[in-house]
């Protein structure tokens, strides 16, 4: 039998001002969606187009802080793919096939402050329309959002939050988040 002392455990701290995630001014965060091309020596282009990815900035605790410069990418994509037809000379035709957008989620109970740019465009083909990405912001203590136990529960802000949606910077943004 090995004796061990107990350790001190903290459960909560409480609020934390500068818990967040931070997305850089020069990052990049690239899920576009692109072609798959499966190899031949006929020279024809067979594969799939896939569709943009998926981006979760989810701060269960805290605030999400994305630079400006920073850029996101769930973009569908475009690529010219060979397809069988009888009609054709060469037994094949060549379509260029488009892909869906794909989706940024943010959700934080604190701030979402989001200077970076976001592209989620479908790809361009000829053989119908896909659709675009989508983007889902949750500004909300209501989901995940665990404070503890312990003394640390009182100590998280309470008052109003403010959801703001421009397409420049503004004099809200405290000098901490943008700087």
């Amino acid at each position: 039998k090995v004796g061990l002392p107990t350790p001190n455990v903290t459960l909560d701290t409480g609020f934390i001002p500068n818990l967040q995630i931070h997305i850089g001014d020069s990052a990049v965060i690239d899920v576009a969606g692109t072609a798959l091309l499966e190899p031949n020596d006929a020279g024809l282009r067979f594969g799939d187009v896939l569709d943009g990815g998926s981006i979760s900035l989810v701060a269960e605790r805290g605030s999400i802080n994305v630079r400006a410069g920073a850029r996101l990418d769930v973009s569908g994509s475009s690529s010219a793919l060979d397809f069988a037809q009888e009609e054709s000379t060469s037994g094949y035709t060549r379509r260029t096939v488009a892909s869906a957008g794909g989706s940024l989620e943010m959700r934080a109970p604190e701030s979402i402050v989001m200077l970076g740019s976001v592209a989620a465009h479908a790809g361009v083909g000829e053989t119908g329309s896909a659709p675009g990405g989508s983007i889902a912001i949750q500004l909300t203590r209501q989901r995940e959002f665990r404070p503890g136990e312990g003394g640390g529960v009182g100590t998280f802000p309470t008052g109003a939050r403010v959801l703001r949606v421009t397409d420049d910077l503004f004099d809200g943004v405290p000098e901490s988040l943008n700087g």
